[in-house]
């Protein structure tokens, strides 16, 4: 393999090398290799779509989040086909990340990396002072979520929970468990009426974003949402 910088050509023999894919061409037996760059889009995602595969999507006739997207990024590309980076309940709205690289989605997904997301959530009744610290604490320590029909109880990882008001929270989480952020609400005796994400890592959801709309992301976009 030989890589070509700025018309200057060297034999790679073995081990690592970094390339820049905007800057190197890479050689392969005197014949050029194309890369074909990942997709990195954030989206506000709508209250009322799936987060589920495009084919599932079809077959299912339910509106998805790859609806609002150009048809051109549904395209596969060199086998690898865009999907999300975790998922959002149908209900569920806001920040939310759609790829075409299946290391980098499950480095954020996972619970294991440590990223961050927090949710806003209304409630269905208003919480009082001496009950807030309550919830503040056991969302700080972490506590036991019982089964609930669907999915088996799970102890919760500790997280930073804050009111803004006596109706409405900013719960921020480090795992992402099947309606975890409701199954907590719930356990501690509300309901949650709205679920919002609002940010993953260091990243804050567009502004400018109406939901259903999306944009690409920046490199260093990339790197806040890892923590970096």
């Amino acid at each position: 393999m030989s890589i070509e910088r700025n018309g200057t050509s060297s034999r790679i023999y073995g081990g690592d090398v970094e390339v820049d894919v905007d800057v190197d061409e890479v050689f392969i037996d005197g014949v050029k290799v194309e890369f074909v760059p990942d997709i990195y889009i954030l989206m506000n995602k709508a209250s009322g779509c799936l987060c589920t595969s495009v084919e599932s999507g079809k077959a299912s006739a339910e509106r998805t989040v790859f609806d609002y997207l150009d048809p051109s990024l549904l395209a596969e590309r060199d086998g690898r086909k865009i999907h999300t980076a975790g998922r959002l309940d149908r209900d569920t709205e806001g920040f939310l990340i759609l790829t075409t690289d299946g290391k980098f989605s499950r480095r954020i997904a996972s619970p294991e990396t440590h990223v961050s997301k927090t949710y806003e959530a209304f409630l269905d009744r208003k919480i009082p002072l001496e009950e807030q610290e309550r919830w503040r604490r056991f969302a700080a320590e972490g506590f036991f979520i019982c089964h609930d029909g669907r999915k088996k109880g799970f102890f919760s990882k500790p997280g930073i929970l804050e009111f803004c008001g006596e109706d409405k929270i900013y719960l921020t989480l480090s795992e992402g468990k099947f309606h975890q952020v409701k199954r907590m609400v719930s356990a501690l005796g509300a309901t949650v009426t709205r679920l919002k994400r609002i940010s993953m890592g260091n990243l804050v959801l567009d502004e400018n974003l109406s939901p259903g709309e999306y944009r690409f992301l920046s490199q260093e976009e990339l790197y806040s949402i890892l923590g970096n």
